[in-house]
């Protein structure tokens, strides 16, 4: 074999181990937002952390996916609205899951009289 023809075989052989070693859902692509497994993350918090609860926390959704957030008040607190992906009093919220999403649900204390 000439030198030429040895490095694209061990180049060949090479490409085929990394493929056969790999599957869509181990591999990483650092391209932005391009996401391979063609699912995002909805990340929920609550602020105050005891301020209520919201559902869902979580989740990995397919592009399109229509996800209903609702933030429930604790006991003393009332929801004051969403920040992070979309700024708004709406309690719930619709999201058309089309990239990752972080939404913070704010609560404050009522008046206790």
């Amino acid at each position: 074999m000439t030198m030429m023809k040895t490095f694209q075989f061990t180049v060949l052989l090479t490409l085929l181990f990394l493929l056969n070693s790999c599957s869509a859902d181990e591999l990483t692509v650092g391209a932005g937002d391009f996401n391979i497994t063609g699912q995002f993350s909805l990340t929920v918090s609550v602020s105050p952390s005891d301020g209520g609860d919201v559902t869902p926390r979580s989740g990995s959704y397919e592009p399109g996916e229509e996800v209903s957030v609702r933030a429930v008040p604790g006991d003393g607190r009332e929801f004051i609205g969403w920040s992070g992906f979309t700024d708004t009093e709406e309690n719930p919220i619709t999201i058309v899951m089309s990239e990752d999403v972080s939404l913070t649900a704010r609560f404050s204390q009522t008046d206790i009289e």
